[in-house]
């Protein structure tokens, strides 16, 4: 049984068929409701494979030291070196000019994020938590001391966790939060706006 987290997409159901192929055994996917079902299901063995980024990755192997990678993301040449992947802070339309930055080389920046509204996906997700708090504490060093300052009303005047990206995203629409966090395949503007 494979633990896909969520938001699981057709891609994963290709990766079930040829893992189902190449180990001659029956793979019964299984998406998520948020990534500590994930975590929970490989740490506990109720799962022999689970899909996640490296902090999940991380927050599995603490509880469960028997918890290894199978398989990691690679540039199209196999190696590790051009493997990456980009964030996106996407905010209501009405409000993009707010985040407007000449100084930064894309216009926009997160430096009139401070008491705002802000979605995360979840506190074991890497693109959608963790290298975000990251940047944020790299831009608000004083009010920022680590990411656990981040999962509660203080920088921001009220965070949220959708438990995956289109949850976030759905927090962002219904007007709960003013940004979320979300992967994207390219990005040349790290904030962009939702109508």
């Amino acid at each position: 049984m494979a633990r896909l987290r969520p938001s699981a997409g057709k891609g994963h159901e290709e990766f079930g068929k040829i893992l189902e192929k190449c180990a001659g055994v029956t793979v019964e996917l299984m998406t998520t409701v948020d990534y500590n079902v994930a975590i929970e299901a490989i740490v506990f063995g109720k799962t022999q494979l689970a899909n996640m980024g490296a902090e999940g990755f991380i927050q599995a192997q603490k509880k469960n030291p028997d918890v290894k990678p199978f398989v990691i993301a690679a540039d199209t040449d196999g190696k590790l070196d051009g493997a990456k992947y980009f964030i996106r802070i996407c905010v209501p339309a009405d409000q993009m000019n707010s985040y407007k930055d000449s100084s930064d080389k894309t216009d926009h920046s997160i430096k009139n994020s401070k008491g705002r509204r802000m979605s995360f996906v979840s506190t074991t997700s890497t693109s959608g938590f963790k290298v975000p708090s990251n940047a944020i504490m790299k831009v608000f060093p004083e009010d920022v001391k680590s990411s656990d300052d981040l999962t509660k009303a203080s920088f921001f005047s009220k965070v949220l966790f959708g438990n995956s990206h289109p949850g976030s995203c759905v927090n962002l629409l219904q007007g709960d939060t003013a940004g979320f966090i979300k992967v994207e395949d390219s990005c040349h503007d790290p904030i962009r706006a939702l109508e």
